[in-house]
Protein backbone atom coordinates (compact mmCIF):
# COMPACT_ATOMS: atom_id res chain seq x y z
CA UNK A 1 0.00 0.00 0.00
CA UNK A 2 1.31 3.20 -0.74
CA UNK A 3 -0.34 6.14 1.27
CA UNK A 4 0.40 9.59 -0.01
CA UNK A 5 -0.73 12.90 2.12
CA UNK A 6 -2.68 15.61 -0.13
CA UNK A 7 -3.72 18.09 1.68
CA UNK A 8 -7.40 18.77 0.41
CA UNK A 9 -11.11 17.80 1.11
CA UNK A 10 -11.80 14.09 -0.12
CA UNK A 11 -15.01 13.06 -2.71
CA UNK A 12 -15.43 9.71 -4.43
CA UNK A 13 -14.46 10.59 -7.46
CA UNK A 14 -12.77 13.30 -7.39
CA UNK A 15 -9.47 14.31 -9.09
CA UNK A 16 -6.42 15.39 -6.77
CA UNK A 17 -2.85 17.15 -7.99
CA UNK A 18 -0.50 15.44 -5.88
CA UNK A 19 2.33 17.73 -4.20
CA UNK A 20 5.33 17.57 -5.88
CA UNK A 21 6.71 15.93 -2.44
CA UNK A 22 4.42 13.15 -2.48
CA UNK A 23 5.24 12.35 -6.55
CA UNK A 24 8.54 12.14 -5.53
CA UNK A 25 7.55 9.56 -3.05
CA UNK A 26 5.28 7.63 -5.44
CA UNK A 27 7.91 7.78 -8.51
CA UNK A 28 11.20 7.52 -7.14
CA UNK A 29 10.93 5.66 -3.81
CA UNK A 30 7.82 3.63 -4.29
CA UNK A 31 8.38 3.54 -8.11
CA UNK A 32 4.16 3.71 -8.90
CA UNK A 33 4.02 -0.27 -7.42
CA UNK A 34 1.21 -0.70 -5.24
CA UNK A 35 -2.53 0.00 -4.14
CA UNK A 36 -2.72 3.76 -3.34
CA UNK A 37 -4.24 5.33 -0.66
CA UNK A 38 -4.46 9.01 0.16
CA UNK A 39 -5.20 10.56 3.47
CA UNK A 40 -5.26 14.13 4.92
CA UNK A 41 -4.57 15.97 8.23
CA UNK A 42 -8.46 16.16 9.66
CA UNK A 43 -8.70 12.14 9.08
CA UNK A 44 -9.88 11.43 5.85
CA UNK A 45 -8.73 8.36 4.25
CA UNK A 46 -9.09 7.62 1.05
CA UNK A 47 -8.78 4.70 -1.76
CA UNK A 48 -7.68 6.46 -5.52
CA UNK A 49 -6.57 5.23 -8.71
CA UNK A 50 -3.58 7.10 -10.56
CA UNK A 51 -4.30 9.15 -13.46
CA UNK A 52 -0.92 10.08 -14.56
CA UNK A 53 2.30 10.54 -12.61
CA UNK A 54 0.59 13.51 -10.86
CA UNK A 55 -2.52 13.32 -10.45
CA UNK A 56 -4.81 10.60 -9.01
CA UNK A 57 -8.82 10.01 -8.83
CA UNK A 58 -10.75 9.09 -5.39
CA UNK A 59 -13.02 6.02 -5.19
CA UNK A 60 -13.39 5.50 -2.28
CA UNK A 61 -13.73 7.83 1.21
CA UNK A 62 -13.41 6.90 5.07
CA UNK A 63 -12.86 8.11 8.34
CA UNK A 64 -9.53 6.93 9.58
CA UNK A 65 -10.86 4.80 12.76
CA UNK A 66 -7.00 5.10 14.23
CA UNK A 67 -7.25 5.70 18.00
CA UNK A 68 -5.56 8.80 19.45
CA UNK A 69 -4.61 9.19 23.25
CA UNK A 70 -5.86 12.00 25.26
CA UNK A 71 -2.35 13.15 25.99
CA UNK A 72 -0.52 16.29 25.47
CA UNK A 73 3.22 16.74 26.63
CA UNK A 74 5.25 19.80 27.63
CA UNK A 75 8.98 19.18 27.00
CA UNK A 76 11.70 21.95 27.88
CA UNK A 77 13.58 22.17 25.06
CA UNK A 78 16.21 19.84 24.34
CA UNK A 79 19.33 19.56 21.71
CA UNK A 80 18.30 20.50 18.74
CA UNK A 81 19.48 16.87 16.81
CA UNK A 82 17.02 15.52 19.31
CA UNK A 83 13.86 17.22 17.82
CA UNK A 84 13.46 14.67 14.89
CA UNK A 85 13.07 11.49 16.75
CA UNK A 86 10.97 12.86 19.60
CA UNK A 87 8.62 14.30 17.30
CA UNK A 88 8.59 10.74 15.30
CA UNK A 89 8.13 8.39 18.73
CA UNK A 90 5.75 10.52 20.07
CA UNK A 91 3.58 11.11 17.38
CA UNK A 92 3.54 7.15 16.57
CA UNK A 93 2.17 6.76 20.14
CA UNK A 94 -0.47 8.96 19.75
CA UNK A 95 0.21 11.81 21.70
CA UNK A 96 -2.10 14.70 20.36
CA UNK A 97 0.14 17.58 21.10
CA UNK A 98 3.77 18.40 21.94
CA UNK A 99 4.99 22.14 23.32
CA UNK A 100 8.65 23.01 23.72
CA UNK A 101 9.61 25.44 26.42
CA UNK A 102 12.66 26.91 27.83
CA UNK A 103 13.32 25.64 31.11
CA UNK A 104 15.73 26.40 33.31
CA UNK A 105 18.83 24.15 32.18
CA UNK A 106 17.74 24.10 28.88
CA UNK A 107 20.28 24.02 26.34
CA UNK A 108 18.64 26.50 23.84
CA UNK A 109 17.78 30.39 24.86
CA UNK A 110 14.37 32.02 24.11
CA UNK A 111 15.24 33.50 20.82
CA UNK A 112 16.16 29.98 19.67
CA UNK A 113 12.65 28.71 20.23
CA UNK A 114 11.13 31.65 18.51
CA UNK A 115 13.79 30.95 14.94
CA UNK A 116 11.97 26.92 15.73
CA UNK A 117 8.95 27.92 15.26
CA UNK A 118 9.56 29.43 11.61
CA UNK A 119 10.75 25.97 10.48
CA UNK A 120 8.30 24.10 8.01
CA UNK A 121 10.52 20.91 8.65
CA UNK A 122 8.91 19.78 12.07
CA UNK A 123 5.33 19.97 10.89
CA UNK A 124 6.66 17.71 7.31
CA UNK A 125 8.29 15.50 10.00
CA UNK A 126 4.66 14.99 11.92
CA UNK A 127 2.88 14.25 8.22
CA UNK A 128 5.71 11.75 7.31
CA UNK A 129 4.94 10.24 10.66
CA UNK A 130 1.17 9.82 9.46
CA UNK A 131 2.33 8.23 6.60
CA UNK A 132 3.83 5.20 8.45
CA UNK A 133 1.32 5.06 11.32
CA UNK A 134 -1.99 5.81 10.25
CA UNK A 135 -3.20 8.83 12.55
CA UNK A 136 -6.11 10.45 11.91
CA UNK A 137 -4.69 13.68 12.84
CA UNK A 138 -1.17 15.29 12.92
CA UNK A 139 0.74 15.55 16.62
CA UNK A 140 0.18 19.59 17.39
CA UNK A 141 3.66 21.00 17.62
CA UNK A 142 4.32 24.15 19.11
CA UNK A 143 7.39 25.91 20.68
CA UNK A 144 6.49 28.64 23.53
CA UNK A 145 8.85 31.15 24.28
CA UNK A 146 7.94 30.97 27.86
CA UNK A 147 9.53 29.14 30.61
CA UNK A 148 7.69 26.37 33.14
CA UNK A 149 5.97 29.29 34.96
CA UNK A 150 4.08 30.27 32.08
CA UNK A 151 2.77 27.41 30.72
CA UNK A 152 -0.78 27.25 30.62
CA UNK A 153 -3.37 24.46 31.02
CA UNK A 154 -6.61 23.41 30.03
CA UNK A 155 -9.08 23.15 32.94
CA UNK A 156 -9.92 19.77 32.39
CA UNK A 157 -6.21 18.19 32.11
CA UNK A 158 -4.62 16.38 35.01
CA UNK A 159 -0.81 17.53 35.14
CA UNK A 160 1.58 15.52 36.00
CA UNK A 161 5.57 16.56 36.80
CA UNK A 162 7.76 13.67 35.93
CA UNK A 163 11.02 14.15 37.75
CA UNK A 164 14.19 11.50 37.47
CA UNK A 165 15.36 12.51 41.45
CA UNK A 166 15.19 9.60 42.87
CA UNK A 167 14.24 11.09 46.34
CA UNK A 168 11.25 12.38 44.86
CA UNK A 169 8.06 10.91 46.09
CA UNK A 170 5.73 9.61 43.86
CA UNK A 171 2.34 10.53 43.99
CA UNK A 172 1.06 10.37 40.40
CA UNK A 173 -2.07 8.05 41.20
CA UNK A 174 -4.94 8.47 38.82
CA UNK A 175 -8.27 9.03 40.28
CA UNK A 176 -11.28 6.80 38.15
CA UNK A 177 -12.52 10.41 36.57
CA UNK A 178 -9.85 11.01 35.09
CA UNK A 179 -8.98 11.71 31.12
CA UNK A 180 -6.99 14.11 29.56
CA UNK A 181 -3.58 13.95 30.39
CA UNK A 182 -0.74 16.41 30.55
CA UNK A 183 2.50 15.38 31.08
CA UNK A 184 5.71 17.43 31.94
CA UNK A 185 9.21 16.73 31.58
CA UNK A 186 12.45 18.50 31.86
CA UNK A 187 15.42 18.87 29.79
CA UNK A 188 18.99 16.98 29.69
CA UNK A 189 20.03 18.54 32.79
CA UNK A 190 17.20 17.68 34.84
CA UNK A 191 14.66 20.33 37.15
CA UNK A 192 16.03 23.37 38.69
CA UNK A 193 14.65 23.45 42.92
CA UNK A 194 13.27 26.34 41.51
CA UNK A 195 11.07 24.25 39.16
CA UNK A 196 10.67 21.83 41.48
CA UNK A 197 9.45 24.26 44.14
CA UNK A 198 7.15 25.65 41.24
CA UNK A 199 5.24 22.38 40.50
CA UNK A 200 4.94 21.78 44.76
CA UNK A 201 3.55 25.34 44.53
CA UNK A 202 0.95 24.31 41.97
CA UNK A 203 0.15 20.95 43.24
CA UNK A 204 0.86 18.92 40.02
CA UNK A 205 1.35 15.56 40.57
CA UNK A 206 5.02 14.07 40.91
CA UNK A 207 5.86 11.18 39.04
CA UNK A 208 9.31 9.41 39.43
CA UNK A 209 10.06 6.03 37.42
CA UNK A 210 11.76 3.43 39.06
CA UNK A 211 14.33 3.30 36.82
CA UNK A 212 18.09 4.69 35.86
CA UNK A 213 18.21 8.29 34.64
CA UNK A 214 17.03 8.73 30.94
CA UNK A 215 18.32 10.08 28.08
CA UNK A 216 15.50 13.04 26.75
CA UNK A 217 13.69 10.61 24.13
CA UNK A 218 13.76 7.50 25.81
CA UNK A 219 12.03 9.65 29.19
CA UNK A 220 9.63 10.99 26.49
CA UNK A 221 8.52 7.72 25.25
CA UNK A 222 8.49 6.26 28.82
CA UNK A 223 6.65 8.95 30.40
CA UNK A 224 3.92 8.66 27.10
CA UNK A 225 3.42 4.90 27.84
CA UNK A 226 2.62 5.59 31.79
CA UNK A 227 0.04 7.79 30.71
CA UNK A 228 -1.06 5.67 27.92
CA UNK A 229 -1.09 2.75 30.55
CA UNK A 230 -3.05 4.42 33.14
CA UNK A 231 -5.47 5.68 31.05
CA UNK A 232 -6.25 2.43 29.84
CA UNK A 233 -7.37 1.68 33.48
CA UNK A 234 -9.87 4.31 33.90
Amino acid sequence: MIRLYVDSHFEVGAELELPASETRYLTSVRRGMGDIEVFNRSGQVGSAERLGRTSVRITKVWESKVPLQALRMSLALPDRNLLPGLITSLSEMGVESLRFFCGDRSQAALKRISSLNSESRWNKLAIESMRQCARPTPIQLQFAEVDLEDLSFASNESVFFFDEATETSESGEVKSNEDNFHVILGPEGGWSERERELSRRLKWRTVHLPTPILRVETAAVAAASWAIVHRKKI
